[in-house]
């Protein structure tokens, strides 16, 4: 009986999805795929359904005649000819539009004129490459708004609430085939940011202050506010509203009112997660959002799992310019085991980061670090006081699936026999990655570099030696495993590593998309015995809420090695 309700609720499922899929059809030739995505837009007819009655869809195509001219006469095509042809067959309906564009208007004269104070402001000068219209163009009612928006917009942005047009004429000769532009724009005088108000309980207006880079006399600018806004969101508060009130503005001065409500200042978390370079982990973590009135913050954290266990606090000093630069002490102990190294490294030390002039985020630290280690069964401890400097930058299309963007990081670190470390070092580290769109996916490539000039290798810690091999370096070998090999056959790390992949993916649903990808390189010590080893396969990505999560079958292509999967999760940048 049951399988009978089944085999029914299919049928009554498959009939429901063929009624479903029946669709109008409108063919649209002779125009081009601009003016026929136009017409679409404009059609009524495009909006209904095979069950539309009869007597709407006549009413519907007594109109199309005025719409597709419309649509026609908003890209220039003044002398649009169509031709209609309408089927209502058994199961649904159909049009059929051949169009005869004609020549379209071109535009003969273009004039734009600023005055008021606006005039002399750079912003004014030029529109933006797209708004851009030049004698001789086809004409584009779309663009002729869309250039008045533009003025409008841009002088609420800058200040100039007075602004007002006196002149915006668009004149079509259709005898001769051509059209004049003319816009006249009067900004009048800019308005300056006034009297600024705070409404907040938890920081210090020293702190606050130091937020605002604009002050009461300055010319008005909404980007000033919009940064502003962004930056006394990202660690303190929940909801930060910035508001001008130009409708209270004295002597043109525009008061400036502030209101930000405060997260909670105790944040406990909990979560779980996976990774074959790690396998099954947990986290727990705690930070004190604002521990006074200077914004300072205290952050600790445990993580644990099979191959890799971390304890961590740190505290955090905002400073000049607090929504990127910061002083920050931290220690920590991680104990980490892996087919080629046992390690237990405590740590000690500080950094200072802040954004450069080019925009990159620059970080000199010093850190103190002693570390325990077993590599191919030699014990050692060794002690270190390593001063760095790194550098990294992201720039990318912000979504969870970029179409574009890189990121790169540079760092360089080293240590001195004659300063509290018992070998002297230096190593320097860069690592990039690229995406840019292919066709309905996206191209990503990745490279990582090193370099390490040491006294003695033998007491280099298992931390900074190289090895390649895992889910982000060359997929197809397990975590670490490969690199140059001891007097016994194990795997012992190398002074140097050059590893590099491509990959493609290809997006089939909304929240997933299919992979192939190559990697190759290694961790050597001199360039003569420098051996590439290669990997290959094919992957599943879930773009999921909290970023993607990556399911790769991956070949070692040197090796007599089974296939391995490899489970990851993070951003592509």
């Amino acid at each position: 009986m049951r399988l009978r309700q089944a085999f029914v609720f299919i049928l009554i499922g498959t009939g429901s999805a063929v009624a479903w899929a029946k669709q109008p059809a409108i063919s649209i030739d002779g125009a081009s795929e601009v003016l026929a995505g136009n017409i679409r837009s404009h059609l009524s007819l495009s909006g209904e359904n095979c069950e539309t009655p009869a007597w709407r869809l006549q009413a519907l195509l007594q109109q199309a005649d005025a719409e597709i001219r419309e649509a026609g006469q908003a890209l220039g095509y003044y002398q649009l000819r169509a031709e209609k042809r309408f089927i209502s067959g058994p199961r649904c309906w159909e049009l059929h539009l051949k169009i005869e564009p004609g020549p379209p208007v071109t535009v003969e004269k273009i004039h734009i004129g600023i005055n008021g104070e606006g005039q002399a402001d750079p912003a004014f000068r030029a529109l933006p490459p797209g708004l851009v219209i030049r004698p001789g163009e086809r004409l584009d009612h779309g663009k002729y708004e869309a250039i008045k928006k533009h003025l409008s917009t841009l002088a609420l942005t800058r200040g100039y609430f007075d602004a007002a047009f006196t002149r915006t004429q668009l004149l079509v000769d259709t005898s001769a085939n051509n059209a004049r532009i003319e816009i006249d724009y009067t900004t009048g005088p800019r308005y300056r940011f006034g009297a600024i108000t705070v409404d907040q309980s938890i920081l210090s207006p020293e702190l606050i202050n130091r937020y605002i880079d604009f002050v009461p006399g300055e010319a008005y600018d909404s980007s000033k506010l919009i940064d502003l806004q962004q930056a006394l969101s990202s660690n303190y508060f929940s909801r930060v509203y910035v508001r001008p009130l130009p409708e209270q503005s004295v002597d043109r001065q525009v008061p400036i009112e502030i209101e930000m409500v405060p997260l909670k200042q105790h944040s406990f978390t909990m979560g779980a997660g996976y990774g074959t370079d790690t396998g099954p982990r947990v986290k727990f973590d705690y930070e004190n959002r604002y521990l006074n009135p200077a914004g300072h913050r205290f952050n600790t954290g445990l993580s644990i799992s099979p191959r890799q266990s971390e304890f961590l606090a740190g505290y955090t000093i905002p400073l000049r310019s607090p929504q990127h630069e910061n002083l920050k002490y931290f220690a920590g102990h991680v104990d980490e085991e892996t087919e080629t190294a046992v390690s237990a490294i405590s740590s000690l030390g500080t950094h200072y980061s802040f954004l450069n002039d080019a925009d990159w985020l620059q970080t000199w630290s010093l850190n103190f670090q002693r570390e325990d280690f077993t590599v191919s069964e030699v014990r050692d401890r060794t002690d270190l006081l390593l001063p760095g400097l790194s550098f990294a930058k992201t720039h990318s299309s912000e979504s969870t699936y970029p179409l574009y963007g890189w990121r790169l990081n540079a760092s360089v670190q080293g240590a001195s026999e004659d300063v509290f470390s018992d070998i002297s070092l230096l190593q320097l580290q860069a690592k990039a990655r690229y995406i840019h769109a292919l066709g309905r996916g996206r191209l990503l490539l990745h490279t990582e570099g090193g370099a390490t000039r040491v006294s003695e290798f033998d007491a280099l810690p298992a931390s900074l030696r190289f090895f390649a091999g895992g889910d982000t370096s060359i997929r197809g070998y397990d975590y670490q495993s490969l690199g140059p090999i001891g007097p016994d056959g194990d795997v012992i790390g190398g002074k140097r590593l050059l590893t590099g992949g491509l990959e493609y993916d290809h997006r089939i649903l909304q929240q997933w998309a299919l992979a192939l990808f190559y990697d190759a390189g290694n961790a050597f010590n001199k360039r003569a015995d420098y051996e590439s080893k290669h990997g290959a396969g094919l992957g599943l990505r879930w773009l999921s809420p909290i970023g993607p999560i990556r399911l790769d079958f991956a070949k070692a292509l040197d090796d007599a090695r089974e296939w391995r999967i490899h489970i990851n999760m993070g951003p592509d940048l």
